[in-house]
Formats: C-alpha cells, sequence, structure tokens
C-alpha cells in the first residue's frame, strides 16, 4: 500500500467524524431558534405597547410629584422605617429605540391601619386615572397582608402598597418600559420634584 492510499483511507473516518459531529451540532442547535424568534416578539409587544403609553419624560411631569405626595403623607419621620436605595431609571435598547424604566426604591414603615392607607391612595390617584384595587391574605409572620395596587395603563405605572398587621409596611412603585419624547437631555435622570429625598428618609445600610 502506498502513502497515498493510506492517507485516503485515514482521511475517510475523519471526514465521516467530522459529518457526524456537524450534524449532531446542528440537532442540538436547532431548539434554539425559537428563543431567537420569541425575543422578537417581545420587542415588538414592548414597542406597540410604549407607542400607546406617554413618555417617561411625562411621567415625571404629570405623575411623579402625586406619587411623591401620597409617599410623603403616608410615611413621615415618625414612622419611617428604611429605605436601601433611591429612585432610578435603567435604559434598554430595543430595536433601534431605547425604552426607560422608572423604579422606585421599596421604603418601609409602621403602619397597620389598611383603610387609612388605600383611603388616601384613592384620593390622590384616582383623579389621575389610576384604578385601585386591594387584596388580602393571611401570613404566618405578619398576621393579615393587604396589598393595595394602584394602576395607570396610559403612564404605565404601578404602585404597590403593602400594609400589615405587624404594622410592618412597604410602599413603592415603577413603570412599565417607555419611550423618551425628547424634551428632557437626559432621559435616564429623575424629575426634580421637591421633597423626593427629604432629609430624614436616610440609606439604610446593608446588614
Amino acid at each position: 500500500m502506498t502513502q497515498g492510499t493510506a492517507a485516503r483511507q485515514g482521511a475517510r473516518p475523519l471526514a465521516l467524524l467530522t459529518c457526524a459531529l456537524l450534524a449532531l451540532c446542528t440537532a442540538a442547535c436547532a431548539p434554539f431558534f425559537p428563543v431567537t424568534v420569541g425575543r422578537q416578539s417581545w420587542a415588538d409587544e414592548a414597542l406597540q405597547k410604549a407607542g400607546r403609553m406617554e413618555s417617561i419624560e411625562a411621567v415625571g411631569r404629570d405623575i411623579e410629584p402625586t406619587l411623591i405626595q401620597v409617599r410623603n403623607e403616608l410615611i413621615n419621620e415618625s414612622n419611617f422605617s428604611q429605605r436601601q436605595s433611591w429612585d432610578f431609571i435603567s435604559s434598554q435598547p430595543v430595536r433601534d429605540t431605547q425604552l426607560y424604566t422608572l423604579t422606585s426604591p421599596t421604603i418601609l414603615f409602621v403602619e397597620n391601619d389598611a383603610h387609612k392607607v388605600q383611603a388616601v391612595v384613592k384620593s390622590h390617584l384616582a383623579p389621575l386615572g389610576f384604578t385601585i384595587r386591594a387584596t388580602e391574605k393571611k401570613t404566618v409572620e405578619d398576621g393579615n397582608e393587604t396589598r393595595i395596587v394602584a394602576e395607570n395603563p396610559t403612564y404605565g405605572v404601578t404602585v404597590n402598597v403593602y400594609v400589615r398587621e405587624s404594622t410592618r409596611a412597604s410602599f413603592g412603585y415603577e413603570t412599565q418600559p417607555l419611550k423618551s419624547d425628547g424634551s428632557t437631555q437626559d432621559p435616564m435622570q429623575v424629575a426634580d420634584i421637591p421633597d423626593r429625598r427629604p432629609d430624614w428618609m436616610v440609606l439604610t445600610p446593608p446588614k
């Protein structure tokens, strides 16, 4: 047998092995294709939703001043418990558009009167087009727990307030991903609203 013949015969198993590995890789990768389609569907849906809602700047102008008013009516220096961050706006690219999400910190405070809290939330937010609902459940740690949710689909804002029998209450709000209307130089800068950061609402160090 010549060296050329031996080389050709030795190459055949290698070629077969390469083909087998390629086929295996193709089969293994096939299930991942739907993920790309899913991401495209998510992007389309996110852009469509953002197109139906007001801008991130409009939230700061029209809605957030009242949210902070509600927060400061429910939480004051005497019943404030802890806060671990400040409000921030995050950004994420979706196709050729940036979408922005406003998130407030969850602020803990001492309160167990769910009816009073719901009345404050409703009196301020219902006139702005929010729908308010409350649900109750029994918990082992905190006894009765009432969750008060206020939603405004026009601005994509959701407010969550938890009031517990143990007096461990919490307040926070966030938006869905929203477009910018270009009215500010930096859409990621939170709106300058009086009393957003009162002196007594100090940052709680992590444990």
